[in-house]
């Protein structure tokens, strides 16, 4: 499927339009305002380095700066056009904004006084640029708002902090520099936070947006400590790339095989499952299925129905045990979808044994076990990342401080290969770890979103894994145990965050 992306752009001095495009950016970067205290440092060279970075990825760039609330509509109505058809649309904003009334205002420099009524009249609203995007007809719609910068108006009482969250339509993705109601830093360079962490990842290949987005959020939350959580509102379908590329799968072939057979469904599917893993973990599964299609198996009971569609806690534990998937078939009815699951995992208990409350307890148990296990995959893949990150800095300033001074001398051009090989293959580890570490993160994500909405009210450190160290079996090794204690911590954390939040990765960075 084509992708539409839009940052939203900012660029003064628009030039003659011209045909539609396979990409197009707008970008839009407010600084010198009319009021002194109300200007900024960085947002123009936000704008600038942008554009640089996605013309050389292949996007048609219109830029828009320092612009008044007409040339911010003008470059809108330009961008709507010219990204007509287009495979990918970027629409960026740096400046200021705040909310009213459920809507963002982002602010044209032509602001002279600290009222609402001046803001709202000198501001193009989310909901304006929203309008452009979706005249586009873009498959894929980005929208980014580096817009949350301290000002006099929310000091004043003019405006709330922040900005407020806004839902795009299907197909569009809003990318805010930080969480709804909070402030995102200018930054002490001469980029943003938020905008330097993008230009370090934009142009990564084999990376989905998403993903990309991800790896923005963790280097502002390690930046900033914390004080700053990027935050992405998204209704995006399949898979879309700024870059194309290849990135290494660390998915284990028996997954893929039994993901394959689950998918097709069929006794004949599930069989061939069953004969390249008689053993495996999804064998009594698999076997369950194959007596449930050939009708020699018990039939999933009606009466379960109810209890089953009466707790989220069920269909997660079912789907944390693996005997259901949480990308079933649309067309499957949850009702008789559950029951069928229900019934697989109740053909391994013994009689009796198979009930909705050790249902859950086993669930239970099983999101503490995945959140000790990756919590510490986590811990160790950010270490790694971070080290590598640190030693490859290094490693090149070594190489263009080498190259510098010793570039022409021919006896050293065999050293400055080699130095260069080294420092090629650093990149690659580098690489490898963060394939890695994007996967590990956005699955403890979804992990702890669902052991927050489903196991609260049964979660505890009872539940912690435990090794036969001792006599009794009952020892917690320390390791385990700080895993699982930063787990329940984090559980806590997300019980009194914002819905969608990644308070928990700032916990993370915290512990460096």
């Amino acid at each position: 499927m084509r992708g539409i992306l839009l940052f939203i752009a900012y660029c003064a001095g628009l030039a003659t339009p011209v045909s539609a495009a396979d990409r197009v950016a707008l970008l839009i970067g407010n600084a010198e305002y009319n009021k002194p205290e109300l200007a900024l440092a960085n947002p123009i060279n936000d704008v600038d380095a942008l554009s640089a970075s996605l013309m050389r990825i292949g996007f048609d760039v219109i830029v828009s700066r320092d612009s008044t609330r007409r040339e911010m509509l003008a470059a809108l109505d330009r961008f709507s056009i010219e990204s007509q058809g287009a495979e990918m649309a970027i629409v960026f904003y740096a400046g200021h904004g705040v909310q009213f009334a459920s809507d963002n205002y982002l602010i044209g420099v032509e602001l002279q006084e600290l009222t609402t009524q001046a803001v709202t009249q000198s501001s193009v609203t989310l909901n304006e640029i929203r309008a452009a995007v979706d005249a586009a007809r873009a498959d894929l719609s980005i929208i980014i708002l580096d817009a949350c910068r301290n000002n006099p108006l929310v000091e004043t009482g003019v405006a709330k902090e922040g900005l407020a969250q806004s839902r795009g339509t299907v197909g569009t993705l809003i990318a805010y520099s930080t969480d709804p109601g909070n402030v995102a830093l200018d930054g002490a360079g001469t980029n943003s936070t938020f905008t330097e962490a993008m230009l370090d990842h934009l142009a990564t290949p084999g990376i989905d947006v998403r993903i990309m987005f991800g790896r923005v959020r963790q280097a502002v939350v390690r930046e900033t400590r914390g004080l700053q959580i990027p935050w992405v509102e998204e209704s995006v379908l399949g898979e879309h790339y700024l870059v194309p590329g290849s990135r290494p799968s660390y998915v284990d072939d028996e997954v893929q095989a039994w993901q394959k057979a689950e998918r097709a469904g069929s006794s004949d599917a599930l069989s061939g499952y069953l004969d390249q893993y008689p053993e495996g973990l999804f064998s009594q599964i698999a076997q369950s299925r194959i007596e449930a299609l050939n009708g020699t198996g018990p039939e999933p009971q009606d009466e379960v129905f109810a209890a089953l569609d009466a707790s989220p806690a069920v269909a997660a534990s079912l789907e944390l045990l693996g005997y259901a998937s949480a990308t079933r078939n649309a067309g499957d009815a949850a009702g008789t979808y559950l029951a069928q699951a229900f019934a697989d995992w109740q053909a391994t208990k013994r009689a009796g044994a198979g009930t909705v409350d050790r249902l859950v307890d086993e669930g239970a148990q099983m999101a503490v076990f995945l959140g000790t296990y990756t919590a510490g995959v986590l811990r160790k893949d950010l270490q790694a990342f971070l080290a590598l990150e640190e030693n490859l800095k290094l490693a090149e300033q070594d190489l263009s401080r080498a190259q510098t001074d010793f570039g022409n001398d021919p006896a050293a051009q065999p050293v400055l290969a080699e130095i260069a090989t080294n420092v090629a293959a650093m990149r690659v580890q580098r690489d490898e770890v963060a394939a890695r570490l994007d996967e590990s993160r956005s699955y403890y994500h979804d992990l702890i979103n669902t052991t927050e909405a489903s196991f609260m009210d049964v979660i505890s450190m009872d539940l912690v894994p435990r090794h036969g160290a001792t006599r009794g079996g009952t020892e917690v090794p320390s390791r385990v145990l700080d895993d699982a204690q930063t787990f329940l911590r984090q559980l806590d954390i997300m019980s009194r965050a914002p819905s969608g939040s990644y308070a928990w990765l700032t916990d993370f960075l915290e512990e460096d």
